[in-house]
């Protein structure tokens, strides 16, 4: 087996995610916030994009949405606006109607950042005496760093 570049496996690899979920929906995933804007954003959450059949007479699939209880009936009210802010997103006709479905939404959705473990500090004092030749300081600062890194995570995972 060869090395080759992950320019020319990346496609192959997310090739069945891709058909599964559709460009559709991962597109709306992605900018959801910046679709929908921030309040329905924080109360909404794309679940899934099903396109029509082939020889259907409307060419637009169906968004199925996430919505938390206390705005289902806005969200409703609002779904022409909604499905015209998709539309013009993706910039041709995906969507024709959406499908709700009550269920709780987390409101904060980026990933919570854990601190990077921590060496030792006997681990810590070997990193030190390693790059203490180094005359470069800002070499000497990376190589501490990742040092540490490292060697933090070979004590947490023990």
């Amino acid at each position: 087996m060869s090395l080759r570049a992950l320019g020319a496996t990346l496609p192959k690899i997310t090739r069945a995610t891709l058909a599964r979920r559709g460009t559709v929906f991962a597109a709306l995933v992605g900018e959801w916030p910046a679709i929908v804007g921030p309040e329905l954003a924080a109360a909404t959450l794309p679940e899934k994009f099903s396109a029509p059949p082939k020889d259907a007479a409307d060419p637009a699939g169906t968004l199925t949405l996430r919505v938390a209880g206390g705005v289902a009936m806005e969200v409703q009210h609002l779904a022409p606006q909604i499905v015209e802010r998709i539309n013009a997103f993706l910039g041709w006709r995906a969507v024709g109607r959406l499908k709700l479905f009550q269920a709780p939404v987390s409101v904060d959705r980026r990933p919570v950042a854990t601190p990077p473990p921590q060496p030792t500090p006997q681990q810590a004092a070997a990193i030190d005496a390693a790059v203490a030749d180094v005359d470069n300081v800002d070499l000497k600062q990376a190589l501490t760093r990742l040092g540490r890194l490292v060697l933090g995570r070979e004590k947490s995972d023990k």
